[in-house]
């Protein structure tokens, strides 16, 4: 194929794609949060408390959980919720008379302690889809333009399904690379499709995208990517970004958010913090009395929803730590600035031959393996290269001896995973305690990175 007929038919596919990610009243929820990019101080305080004035009302006549629980007309009256309130009283947040054929069920993957089920209104999913491509404006990247997702996947199940992805996958120009499996010959791999696909922005899993930069810098092999790296899913820190933009020559953005509340954050192009999207969410940074932190000062990341009727979640606590930025940031916007996220730790599982797996692939098969209605939280250690220790706190303990094939079943899948028998410990738990600093870690590996 010539360079002409190339050009000819990446316009087509720009075109397409455009036309598929702005559908239905996504262009109208993107000229929204335009309109508020450049908003002054004033304008935003005047728009987030026109939406929560309306959410908090909403909420106090609709939602059964807050009709019982809140007594008075403040934000401060309504309490903080937790994930452990979200299960035990998912029906009385949800309004029923909202749920319809186009509401979204959708589940956390239980990475941050407590894996849960929620709905969501498919007017917030398709904000958040609008807020994941204005972030991605950010970058420079426009729909339809080389891109890869260096995620974590699980194939479809169907025919039908795996045809839709490949489809979709196609119209959008986007190549997915699994981070579950980093293998050295799987990394070997993925270098030279980056090379070969030039892609304008890769999206990565923070940690896993980091393991696969390590093991190119421990080869000297740098690649040079045309347009940025776009990291989430964990905390990104200095050393990381560093390495990352030495690696592939590039600048780096980080972006913060939860499959429960879409994107919540992303840095601009000056790259001194985390912009707080205005549109999708109110957020506050509290200590652990529930007290507003100053700038500077880590405390608890709480969010409220203002777009999601069909189940809100006000003042709900992400388990997520962070610090206000103390100075505005010099590109002029007037969003709300997080300087650091300091919350999120997903380790890397460590094979034998250098490589390495994200440990939400475990988590994933524990979860739906034994049922997440079962986990209240768990706790994944690798002690060894094949040994690991699964700590569990379960909802119904005296079952757990009827559960015999299914942990049978999770060896099996670790096992061909990391290519050797697993031994696999299980130890039930009456709680699972944080660390000192009131994190969870759901996730720690024992093997020394000095020793590999």
């Amino acid at each position: 194929m010539g360079n002409k007929e190339r050009t000819q038919r990446n316009g087509w596919r720009r075109t397409l794609a455009k036309a598929l990610v702005l559908r239905g009243k996504r262009k109208e929820y993107m000229d929204e949060v335009h309109e508020l990019e450049w908003a002054s101080p004033e304008e935003l305080h005047a728009y987030q408390q026109e939406a929560l004035t309306r959410v908090l009302a909403d909420a106090r006549a609709k939602v059964p959980y807050y009709q019982t629980r809140v007594q008075g007309d403040r934000f401060e009256d309504f309490p903080i919720l937790t994930r452990t309130q979200i299960q035990a009283f998912r029906d009385d947040l949800i309004v029923k008379e909202r749920v319809n054929k186009k509401t979204h069920k959708e589940a956390t993957s239980g990475t941050t302690s407590e894996p849960m089920t929620f709905v969501m209104d498919h007017g917030y999913r398709e904000r958040g889809t609008v807020m994941k491509l204005f972030f991605y404006e950010w970058a420079k990247v426009d729909a339809g333009e080389p891109f890869i997702k260096f995620w974590g996947t699980f194939p479809a199940k169907t025919w039908y399904g795996r045809m839709r992805n490949a489809i979709s996958l196609w119209t959008r120009n986007t190549t997915i690379m699994n981070t579950f499996d980093l293998r050295t010959s799987v990394m070997d791999g993925y270098v030279e499709e980056i090379r070969r696909r030039k892609p304008k922005i890769i999206l990565a899993y923070a940690v896993s995208f980091y393991e696969f930069v390590k093991y190119l810098d421990r080869k000297d092999v740098r690649v040079q990517v045309p347009g940025s790296i776009m990291t989430s899913t964990a905390t990104l820190t200095p050393m990381m970004r560093e390495t990352i933009e030495r690696v592939f020559q590039c600048p780096v953005f980080d972006r913060y958010g939860s499959r429960e509340l879409m994107d919540i954050a992303c840095d601009c192009e000056f790259h001194q913090g985390l912009h707080v999207n205005p549109y999708l969410q109110y957020v506050e940074i509290l200590d652990e009395n529930g007290n507003p932190c100053p700038p500077g000062i880590t405390g608890r990341i709480v969010v409220t929803q203002l777009h999601n009727p069909v189940m809100p979640f006000i003042r709900y606590d992400t388990q997520d730590y962070g610090a206000w930025a103390e100075e505005p940031c010099p590109c002029g916007r007037n969003w709300p600035m997080i300087k650091q996220i300091d919350g999120r730790r997903i380790d890397m599982f460590r094979f034998r031959d250098g490589g390495a797996m994200s440990s939400y692939y475990m988590i994933y098969h524990v979860n739906h393996v034994i049922g997440e209605k079962k986990i209240k939280r768990q706790q994944i250690i690798q002690d060894d290269y094949e040994r690991y220790t699964v700590k569990l706190v379960l909802y119904e303990p005296e079952k757990w001896p009827k559960l015999e094939t299914e942990r049978e079943q999770i060896n099996q899948i670790i096992s061909e995973r990391i290519g050797e028998p697993a031994e696999i410990q299980y130890e039930l738990c009456e709680d699972i305690p944080r660390q000192p600093s009131g994190k969870f870690l759901q996730s720690i590996c024992k093997i020394l990175e000095e020793t590999l």
